[in-house]
């Protein structure tokens, strides 16, 4: 697996999920219905007017935002979408003012029966999607006076044991904006196996994450938090979440083709295939693709949902009429207009969390809504309360994560008026270069595994900043893009792109020395200044040398694994411990990767590690720790030579290091 392609699973997990890579041979012609109206009640409604936005890039809709300009926009950047980035099929719904205006789908839901995407039928995984449901769930409860977003959640679920590490409780307030404080769980997110599948009780009391900060003051997406939060759901209302969902929301928006139930749904002529791109064929140049089996989630609250686009186009009228669709209420107006505004931000200007909702875009049009990732479903939810407007595109294949993201972007900058960065620097001096190196360096996320081996995600999801080539820029690590672009501050700590509307803002701490920065474009965790001694430099050596010990461990004396067979002279006595001690160190390791080879599956995210090849591995340190004292003894004694002496040191000191980074990292657990 390249790098690349690596960090883009990880990316995907930052919703509910991560990405293979994935695509669609485009069929016949598109699925395309423009929509009779909708059944709506009520006047039409005006944003939540205490809101406080800050400026941001986007100052406005154009001028021509208007049906036609808005369909027009789809039917050309959807077929484009589905060609670039191989989609095997793809569903879009878009509302405005009141009215379902365009159901299309694309391709195919599943391509070896040639069965068209059908918008009102087609089941897609609708991933982190699902969430807005669940918060949806908990607000009718507030609703109702039987949750209390400021109480600790403790009150709810008496038999959950959540560690008490910080004084400060877990609120349903927190919950909602991912600032619980739990550590990241990625392990066991997914399988294929339905008799894996866990019922949600069993999910939330099987492992329960560590507290690794305290509630309420850091952002860092929690799957696990949302999951929480739609099992006191079904606590308090004394029903499955999956049927408290079908009753107080399906229904009364006449959902009908959406569920919960997973093993229901993976049974569904309805639901769309989910297929992983294999690349081109060699000598057709043919886009190959590989079907997928159903991918279910324990966690179910946090990306379980599949759903067809004419059944996410209700729910989106629901919220942009504060409640209200078809005659039928889910929510009073004042508490929909409740969930919609910002809640929490982790600074004036960066994008927040409302109840559920993430912000898209701060200023005037203000839009919220969220993405959706599974391994091979990749989808987009937005809504533009001012202007009674929203879309929903998803899409079957694992390429489409980019596919869904750069729909989102191109729709912001086809209708909206979008101030570069350059054009905002212009009015400010030019920063000095001492001025900008404050915030340069290397900072890792915050959204991480503490108490497995996932733990190795902070080791990777990075991002880079550093001084621009041109006097008064940064440049920073673009995720998207996969490369370093440069930046100009349009604020002070705010950053913007030279010739773009993404932004990074800076943190700074009591001491005002700058400690994390905040991507706008990945509003779901902060990055932070890592300790030394995660520094990737010294991650990375400390792999090197012992790669490099270990495979010159197999021939060099005093340790020499080959020599042994070769030679007719060997060591005795304490020198010949030594070096069985570390052949047996040598063979550890050497068996450890043999067996992690062989035990290890294609499907890495859908199993859980075997344990008994990391058991190995205790063998090797425990005899690298042994090898300390006969390296001491070795210089006492004058044993090997100086360069016996010196290799068989540095040999210890690299599997000590070693046994360090693997004990750090939590492979070992």
């Amino acid at each position: 697996m390249s790098l690349r392609r690596g960090f883009l699973i990880l990316v995907g997990l930052l919703f509910v999920s991560q990405a293979y890579a994935v695509p669609h041979k485009p069929t016949t012609k598109p699925a395309v219905r423009a929509a009779k109206p909708s059944p709506s009640q009520g006047k039409k409604r005006t944003s939540p007017s205490k809101m406080v936005f800050f400026p941001e890039p986007s100052q406005g809709m154009v001028a021509d935002l208007n049906l036609s300009k808005i369909l027009g926009f789809f039917a050309k950047e959807v077929p484009a979408l589905q060609k670039e980035h191989h989609l095997v099929g793809s569903t879009l719904s878009v509302v405005y003012q009141g009215k379902v205006v365009l159901l299309r789908g694309d391709g195919f839901a599943d391509q070896a029966k040639k069965q068209d995407v059908d918008p009102k039928k087609t089941l897609f995984r609708v991933g982190s999607i699902s969430k807005l449901f669940a918060w949806t769930a908990v607000m009718q409860l507030v609703e109702a006076g039987k949750i209390d977003l400021s109480a600790d959640i403790r009150k709810y679920v008496p038999k959950l044991a959540i560690p008490s590490t910080f004084s400060t409780p877990i609120t349903m307030a927190h919950l909602m904006a991912h600032t619980p404080g739990f550590e990241d769980i990625l392990l066991g997110l997914f399988t294929k196996n339905p008799k894996e599948l866990k019922s949600l009780e069993q999910a939330i009391l099987s492992k329960i994450p560590m507290r690794v900060r305290p509630s309420g003051k850091w952002i860092a997406y929690s799957n696990y938090g949302t999951a929480l939060a739609g099992y006191i759901v079904s606590q308090i209302s004394g029903m499955p979440f999956e049927r408290y969902v079908e009753e107080k929301i399906f229904r009364p928006l006449q959902m009908k083709a959406a569920s919960f139930s997973q093993l229901d749904t993976a049974k569904s002529a309805d639901m769309s295939k989910g297929y992983a791109y294999q690349g081109k064929d060699p000598k057709s140049k043919k886009p190959m693709w590989k079907e997928q089996g159903f991918e279910f989630i324990s966690l179910s609250p946090a990306g379980a949902m599949a759903a067809s686009a004419e059944a996410m186009a209700h729910f989106m009228l629901a919220h942009l009429q504060y409640g209200s669709f078809g005659g039928q209420r889910i929510l009073s107006e004042a508490t929909a207009k409740n969930m919609q505004q910002t809640h929490f931000r982790m600074h004036p200007r960066a994008r927040g969390f409302a109840h559920g909702f993430i912000e898209v875009n701060q200023a005037s049009p203000r839009v919220i809504g969220h993405l959706g990732d599974t391994i091979y479903f990749h989808s987009v939810c937005v809504i533009f309360p001012q202007q009674q407007l929203g879309f929903f595109f998803s899409t079957n294949t694992s390429t489409g994560m980019k596919a869904s993201f750069s729909l989102l972007q191109k729709f912001l900058a086809r209708f909206t008026r979008e101030v570069k960065g350059k054009t905002l620097a212009a009015k400010r001096s030019v920063p000095s270069a001492s001025y900008l190196s404050q915030f340069t360096g290397s900072f890792t996320t915050n959204r991480r595994a503490e108490s497995d081996m996932t733990k190795l995600v902070g080791l990777g999801t990075r991002t880079e900043v550093k001084l621009g080539e041109k006097p008064g820029q940064l440049e920073i690590f673009d995720f998207f893009k996969w490369k370093m672009v440069p930046h100009v501050e349009v604020e002070p700590d705010v950053f913007q792109e030279v010739d773009g509307s993404g932004r990074w803002v800076f943190l700074r701490d009591k001491k005002k020395k700058v400690y994390g920065v905040f991507g706008n474009l990945l509003p779901v965790m902060i990055f932070v200044r890592p300790p030394w001694y995660e520094s990737l430099p010294l991650q990375i050596a400390i792999l090197i040398c012992f790669v490099f010990f270990l495979l010159l461990g197999l021939f060099a004396r005093p340790i020499g694994f080959f020599t042994w067979f070769f030679t007719k002279s060997r060591p005795e006595g304490e020198e010949r411990i030594a070096g069985l001690l570390g052949v047996g160190v040598l063979l550890g390791y050497l068996g450890f990767f043999v067996a992690g080879f062989f035990s290890a599956s294609e499907d890495f995210i859908f199993e859980m590690p075997s344990r008994w090849p990391f058991l190995m591995l205790y063998l090797p340190i425990l005899l690298s720790l042994g090898m300390v004292y006969f390296s001491v003894r070795s210089w006492t004694k004058g044993s090997w030579g100086i360069l016996g002496r010196l290799f068989y040191t540095f040999f210890v000191v690299s599997m000590l290091a070693f046994a360090w980074f693997l004990s750090y990292w939590r492979v070992l657990a």
